[in-house]
């Protein structure tokens, strides 16, 4: 299993590109996969405001079974001690928007579990979508993730 980090440095890699790539969706992608590694690296030093710089100033911030944050401060206070926590699993996916001023990433992720922290092992899966906002720097707008544990299925 490989840390978020190792995963967000090998986006690069790992982008599932749209048939007929243009340069415009070349550049987007490659501005995309900076965000990627900035937040990556803002994970390794722990530095949650560098993480959620990366996030737009009103975003959708939907986590599982806690109220939804709405403010890029909402999203800090929620990280706080979680930064690190999840680690992403399988190949991520990207797609763009036919214009490449939005995108989306679809992944899973796991949970190690810390009984001192009252955690369980957790496995899920998460999308978050992007946008490019007016210094033509990518956002994050949308951000959810949930369960796949059979113990939630009849939520």
């Amino acid at each position: 299993m490989k840390s978020i980090m190792a995963r967000y440095l090998a986006l690069p890699f790992l982008v599932v590109a749209i048939a007929g790539c243009q340069s415009g969706e070349e550049a987007a992608r490659e501005n995309l996969q900076k965000a990627f590694q900035e937040m990556g690296l803002a994970i390794e030093r722990g530095d949650l405001e560098a993480f959620t710089a990366h996030y737009s100033e009103s975003p959708l911030h939907l986590p599982p079974g806690a109220p939804m944050n709405s403010s890029r401060a909402e999203v800090r206070d929620f990280l706080q001690g979680k930064l690190g926590l999840y680690k992403i699993e399988d190949e991520l996916t990207v797609r763009f928007s036919s214009d490449a001023s939005m995108a989306y990433v679809f992944g899973t992720y796991s949970t190690e579990a810390d009984p001192s922290q009252g955690r369980e092992s957790v496995h899920g899966r998460f999308i978050t979508i992007w946008q490019k906002n007016g210094e033509d720097q990518w956002e994050c707008a949308v951000d959810i993730w949930n369960s796949e544990e059979p113990k939630f299925a009849h939520l």
